[in-house]
């Protein structure tokens, strides 16, 4: 009894769209050719909304996709025989009856009455989807690549955030000049993308900063700098109160795609420090008369 392989492919395409975006159906096919049934997948429900501009790779615009990722699936297609079914023990035999079904249908003498299972990646349990003809010239769609929003939404997450300082952190009075500075470090991880293993390095490129009163500045700041220091940032106040200090940083990405697109923009992200509330009081002077 001829043997048939099966080659699987996982189609996956997670492309971030702005809050309230249109969704479109993925839809992929199979070709049963002579070495064997070539399966596609498809990505159930795919934001339709682009990002950034394609026309010179500014991924400026990209903003973190909200809600869960529609799901992912892989399909599989086996001769409808009565020995075969999905994966992992389905022998992939090819019988007469799954030729035969196909040519009574009027069909193409080299279709075969082939059975489709799908399951959602990864882990799910297959599941029957029914019997079709296929033959080898059915279409089948090419399977996505990786992109670059692709590689952006799962290096969103890991990014570094900002963290505020304030020298001294405690309390601070009127007209005493405060030591701001930034923990803000670059990385590199890596992040998987369609089965793609990608490395991505995060550089931190500007720390700018709100100190609550009205007034900015930039700069990463220098721990524990003397006043006047170069790269140091500083702030006084002219009133006592509580005021709620934020920094903010302008973080770099530089990955390459598994095509070989390199990819380095320079503002890809921007993210907001934890606030640090610093409270400011006055220091008084008082001259006590005395016999």
């Amino acid at each position: 009894m001829t043997r048939l392989l099966a080659t699987l492919m996982l189609a996956a395409g997670l492309v971030v769209a702005a809050p309230g975006a249109a969704y479109a159906d993925c839809d992929y096919g199979s070709d049963n050719g002579s070495g064997g049934t070539t399966v596609g997948g498809e990505c159930g429900q795919q934001p339709e909304v682009p990002v950034g501009d394609p026309d010179n790779d500014d991924y400026s615009g990209w903003t973190p996709p909200t809600g869960p990722p529609p799901p992912v699936y892989e399909h599989y297609y086996t001769p409808a025989c009565s020995v075969n079914g999905p994966p992992p023990g389905d022998p992939n035999a090819l019988c007469q009856g799954a030729i035969s079904i196909c040519e009574a249908r009027g069909g193409e003498g080299t279709a075969i009455y082939m059975r489709h299972y799908r399951r959602e990646v990864p882990g799910g349990t297959w599941e029957s989807m029914g019997s079709e003809c296929r033959g080898p010239d059915d279409p089948v769609e090419e399977e996505p690549e990786a992109t670059p929003e692709m590689v952006l939404d799962e290096a969103y997450a890991e990014a570094p955030r900002p963290t505020a300082l304030v020298q001294p952190g405690t309390r601070s009075y009127v007209n005493i000049p405060n030591n701001y500075y930034a923990d803000a470090p670059g990385e590199t991880i890596t992040v998987n993308v369609l089965g793609n293993p990608i490395e991505v390095t995060f550089t931190v490129n500007e720390i700018s900063w709100e100190f609550g009163d009205g007034a900015t500045a930039t700069g990463e700041g220098v721990k524990d700098a003397a006043p006047g220091a170069a790269g140091a940032v500083e702030h006084a106040y002219v009133r006592q109160g509580d005021y709620t200090i934020t920094a903010n940083s302008t973080v770099g990405v530089q990955f390459t795609l598994p095509n070989g697109q390199s990819v380095n923009q320079s503002d890809a992200f921007q993210f907001g420090s934890e606030p640090v509330v610093l409270p400011v009081g006055e220091i008084q002077t008082r001259v006590d008369s005395t016999n």
